[in-house]
C-alpha cells in the first residue's frame, strides 16, 4: 500500500513488492491464493488515492476537479473495501496469526482511525482505531465526555477477544482519576502537561 500510494503505479508495485512479500508469507504459512489478492489489493488499494497516480491525474483532469478533492472523495470508498479486504485475509490467509495481526495493526490503526473520527463526529461520540497495550493490540475504541470532568469509554480488541472499560475524572487542574477494566483491573493518578 505505501509503495503504491507513493509511486502512484499499481502494476510497478505489483512487480517490485510481489517477488519480496510473496515468499514472506508463504514463511508465514499464509494461503497462495488468499497472498496473491492480498499483494494484487494492496497495490491497487495504493494506486486508487495516489495523488501522482495516473488514473487519479486523469479522472481530475478530465472533470475539472482538483486532485485533492478526488482523492478525499476516493478514501470514502477505498477504506471501507480495504478493512474488508484485510478481514477476509485474516480469516482465510492461514497465516500465523501473530504475524499477520502485527502487520494488520500497523496497517488498520492509520486508516481505521481515519474512518472512525470522521463518523465519530457524525454521532457525537470519539470513534477511534489505536494500539492499546490493555488489550494487546489494535482495537475500536468509542468514549464521549458525559460531563467536562467525566469521560467514559470502551475498547474492543480487533484482532484479540479482549474488551477494556475507561472511565477519567479530571481531579483538578491537569490531574485526572483513570480507571481501566479489561484483562486486568489499573486505577492511576495521571498527570498531562500538554505542549
Amino acid at each position: 500500500v505505501v509503495i503504491s500510494t507513493a509511486t502512484g503505479t499499481s502494476f510497478g508495485t505489483i512487480l517490485l513488492c510481489g517477488p519480496l512479500l510473496y515468499p514472506a508469507g508463504a514463511a508465514a504459512h499464509a494461503d497462495p491464493a488468499v497472498l496473491m489478492g492480498a499483494i494484487l489489493g494492496g497495490a491497487t488499494f495504493g494506486d486508487s488515492i495516489s495523488p501522482v497516480s495516473d488514473t487519479t491525474i486523469a479522472s481530475s483532469g478530465s472533470q475539472h476537479v482538483d486532485i485533492a478533492g478526488t482523492v478525499r472523495q476516493r478514501l470514502q470508498y477505498v477504506i471501507p473495501a480495504g478493512f474488508a479486504a484485510l478481514l477476509f485475509s485474516l480469516a482465510f490467509g492461514g497465516a500465523d496469526s501473530a504475524l499477520v495481526g502485527q502487520a494488520a495493526g500497523a496497517l488498520g490503526s492509520a486508516g481505521g482511525n481515519l474512518l472512525a473520527r470522521g463518523l465519530g463526529q457524525k454521532v457525537g461520540l470519539e470513534l477511534g482505531v489505536e494500539t492499546l497495550s490493555e488489550i494487546g493490540g489494535p482495537a475500536f475504541t468509542a468514549g464521549k465526555y458525559l460531563s467536562p470532568s467525566l469521560y467514559v469509554g470502551y475498547g474492543q480488541g480487533l484482532f484479540a477477544p479482549q474488551t477494556l472499560f475507561i472511565l477519567r475524572y479530571q481531579l483538578f487542574g491537569r490531574y485526572e482519576l483513570e480507571g481501566l477494566s479489561g484483562r486486568e483491573q489499573k486505577v492511576g493518578l495521571n498527570y498531562r502537561r500538554e505542549k
